[in-house]
């Protein structure tokens, strides 16, 4: 029971050493820190967004300000338009310039499972 016990420690352990170290190259339009034209500020807290849904009307450029108020490394990731800010640091801030795309499309954080929302373009 011990040996069961100390190996699921360390695997766990592991997996946080791993979740704090990930990190991502950034692609698109993106830059680090504030900017005063942001449309929507998302704050990423450890394996949240506090927004899940971004409306808007398809075609309109946007400006996504990710803010990283957790202790781990996160990302605002849209898989579909190849744009990713790459790595937003606890403590940073990183932007995102886009065009809402019709219908449904999402993002996530791709560190951290479920750590996701979708953005409607009408």
């Amino acid at each position: 029971m011990r040996k069961i016990f100390i190996i699921g420690a360390a695997v766990m352990l592991s997996g946080l050493v791993l979740g704090a170290c990930q990190t991502s190259d950034p692609s698109g339009d993106v830059g680090r820190g504030s900017v005063p034209d942001s449309d929507v500020v998302i704050y990423a807290r450890d394996n949240t967004f506090d927004k899940t849904v971004l409306e808007g009307r398809a075609g309109d450029a946007i400006v996504v300000e990710v803010k990283n108020l957790g202790d781990t490394n996160h990302e605002f990731r849209v898989e579909d338009l190849g744009l990713t800010t790459g790595t937003i640091e606890p403590g940073e801030t990183a932007h995102a310039r886009l065009r809402i795309p019709k219908g449904v499309t999402e993002f996530q954080c791709s560190y951290h499972g479920g750590m996701d929302g979708v953005i409607e373009g009408g």
